[in-house]
């Protein structure tokens, strides 16, 4: 991350302690949360409709922009690996019937497809430094001055995780380019050393924007949410609507 270029977990125009209102973030949390759990509590008619207005959301013009070919692939990877793993140990275990193991598989795996939906459209909504308001806002009552601790570190996670695999996947392909006939030995020594190096230097990189930019104090973290009276509205529609999704037959 080069000096001059701001910091993703800071606001763009002013310091931190002095950072104008930003987005409500609470009423997409509470969509995501109700939603979240309600993946695992419709049936499959249910879970398409909840998958329909997630592949929607993905399609936003704001989020389409923000997302990353490697993102979906990494989520179908994720959801094929305990698909398959279910539909193994059904055959195994539980049922003889391929049928209905493969069924429980395929509803498995769609379960989890929509809550990774779920969670790539949040974090592409909503930026790192907003959600980790929202939760000093959420743990203030129980926590005090030291709710500031767990959102600095929320958004420090929700930094680094996109950035850690944007760079693995660089290095594994500058590797694989320059040194196209290297043995997988080589490579298993050469890659993770790299990739060390690039998130350490960046860790410090970040260390010093925080500390330059205020955000290591509890005054930095002190939520200031702009009004979202319509925001609210809609969060309480669309939380109603898929409570509701609950009577579809299973």
């Amino acid at each position: 991350m080069h000096a001059s270029r701001p910091s993703p977990l800071s606001d763009r125009t002013a310091p931190a302690a002095y950072a104008p209102p930003c987005t409500d973030p609470r009423p997409l949390l509470l969509v995501a949360l109700c939603y979240g759990i309600l993946v695992w509590q419709v049936g499959p008619m249910g879970l398409a409709v909840i998958g329909m207005g997630v592949m929607g959301a993905l399609a936003h013009p704001f989020i389409r922009r923000r997302r990353t070919p490697g993102m979906v692939r990494g989520l179908m990877r994720f959801c094929a690996f305990w698909g398959l793993l279910k539909f193994a140990l059904d055959m195994l275990v539980a049922t003889p019937d391929v049928a209905d193991a493969l069924a429980g598989a395929a509803l498995l795996s769609g379960r989890l497809a929509v809550l990774g939906g779920i969670g790539m459209v949040l974090t592409l909504a909503v930026s790192p430094r907003a959600l980790a308001l929202a939760l000093a806002w959420a743990l203030r009552p129980l926590m005090g001055d030291a709710a500031w601790r767990p959102a600095l570190a929320l958004a420090l996670m929700l930094h680094f995780l996109p950035l850690t695999q944007r760079t693995v996947t660089q290095v594994t392909q500058c590797a694989a380019r320059r040194q196209p006939h290297g043995g997988l030995r080589r490579r298993l020594t050469l890659v993770p050393a790299a990739i060390l190096r690039i998130l350490g230097q960046r860790t410090w990189q970040q260390t010093v924007a925080l500390a330059v930019r205020g955000l290591d104090t509890p005054e930095a973290w002190r939520p200031c949410f702009a009004p979202a009276c319509r925001a609210w509205l809609w969060a309480v529609l669309l939380t109603v609507a898929g409570w509701g999704l609950t009577l579809l037959p299973a």
